[in-house]
């Protein structure tokens, strides 16, 4: 879904099912309430200080962008995860593979251990597989 660790517009508007409008009778207030693929559903409100200058398409398209909005952070903090777990992944490997060498992680000028180094260079490798995490997410009924 993401490319380059990046949500782009097309991204997310590719996960919106459908999206309901309601404006409350006798107010100026619109909700929008977009439901995702997965039945997942977001909200957005308008508001309009004045009745006079009430435009119900300019309503729609404002609570569509904040509930919309809401879908990236939502789906900004699950592509970080999958990053996160992917690098705790990826050092679980490199961890195996140094407890199990001959010789300790050391530096050939200072004989240093060098280990931790290792690991700090892990998260800036990442590769994270979003369509699996996507469907782990999906599977535990979030």
């Amino acid at each position: 879904m993401t490319t380059n660790n990046r949500l782009t517009l097309e991204d997310i508007n590719s996960l919106i099912l459908w999206e309901d409008f309601h404006t409350f009778d006798e107010t100026c207030m619109t909700v929008c309430c977009i439901t995702l693929k997965n039945g997942y559903t977001v909200t957005g409100t308008s508001s309009c200080i004045n009745p006079e200058n009430f435009n119900v398409e300019v309503a729609k398209d404002v609570s569509f962008s904040k509930a919309r909005a809401k879908i990236f952070e939502l789906e900004g903090y699950l592509t970080k995860e999958c990053m996160y777990q992917d690098a705790l992944d990826k050092a679980e490997v490199m961890q195996h593979k140094f407890d199990n060498e001959d010789k300790p992680n050391e530096d050939p000028w200072t004989g240093a251990d060098i280990t931790i180094v290792q690991y700090i260079s892990v998260p800036n490798a990442v590769n994270c597989d979003y369509n699996k995490a996507w469907e782990e997410f999906r599977a535990e009924g979030a």
